[in-house]
């Protein structure tokens, strides 16, 4: 994988990451582990 992709990785993490805490979802945990 180059740079830029696991960059763009995180940076999706991090999205979903905020979104499910805004929604106070149990599936943050999961989603952090993908």
């Amino acid at each position: 994988m180059n740079p830029d992709t696991l960059d763009l990785i995180s940076k999706n993490i991090e999205k979903n990451h905020d979104k499910y805490v805004a929604m106070g979802s149990p599936g943050e945990v999961a989603e952090d582990r993908v």
